[in-house]
């Protein structure tokens, strides 16, 4: 699950020129308020472009399922050894700090695999009523729950899947590809799961959007290279 209050002003829109700042609407504005207004425009008409250069709509991006998203990504050797080590017979083994640095080395690992253009700071923290993990896009942030360390195979779907998070929003901000506009036309209208009294709605709207079906299809590559 993603973290985030506004992902729009982390996906950086960029433009050379600023001379649209010397126009001024008709309606008596401040220059604060006329800026906020010809950036909204430039944000709605970008949109438009993507959606006609890339032929993509909401309608793409909500009712997914990860069986049907090709997931371009193959596991090689170095990344396999990691995986390795969270085979059953050897991860009973280790004890909790054992585990976790091997948490952070696969988490590395698959970090330079995927071409992250920043790794986020690693959080462990313990809770039975929260899920396996997060990703904080504020604070860049991983967040994995060790209640949830003595199944390797959760562990390993739980990083795999908010990684893949992290490169969606890379890719969102290239924007070069039909995917990497899905992914920035689903960061923007994003369907949160959590309340703010941190109850549960939309449950399925949630689960069922784009990106979140492209992450799991992306955990499942990985999680099945286990052979568990």
């Amino acid at each position: 699950m993603i973290r985030f209050a506004d992902v729009s002003e982390l996906l950086v829109i960029k433009n050379d020129s600023e001379s649209y700042k010397n126009i001024v609407p008709s309606k008596k504005m401040t220059n604060r308020e006329a800026n906020d207004f010809w950036k909204a425009e430039f944000l709605k008409l970008q949109r438009e472009n993507v959606l006609d250069t890339f032929d993509v709509s909401l309608l793409d991006i909500y009712d997914c399922r990860d069986d049907e998203i090709d997931i371009n990504f193959e596991v090689d050797d170095k990344l396999q050894i990691i995986l390795d080590k969270f085979d059953m017979n050897n991860w009973d083994k280790l004890n909790e700090t054992e585990r976790m640095q091997i948490v952070e080395e696969f988490a590395r690992t698959l970090g330079e695999k995927i071409g992250l253009n920043r790794y986020p700071d690693i959080m462990f923290f313990y809770s039975k009523d929260d899920g396996e993990g997060y990703y904080d896009v504020a604070e860049n942030v991983l967040g994995v729950n060790k209640a949830y360390l003595d199944d390797p195979k959760e562990t390993i779907d739980t990083i795999a899947h908010e990684y893949r998070h992290m490169y969606q929003l890379m890719r969102a901000e290239v924007l070069e590809t039909r995917e990497d506009a899905l992914f920035k036309l689903n960061l923007e209208n994003y369907i949160s799961p959590v309340n703010s009294d941190n109850s549960f709605f939309l449950y399925l709207d949630y689960y069922d959007q784009y990106i979140e079906a492209d992450a799991r299809a992306f955990a499942n590559k990985l999680t099945e290279a286990m052979g568990q």
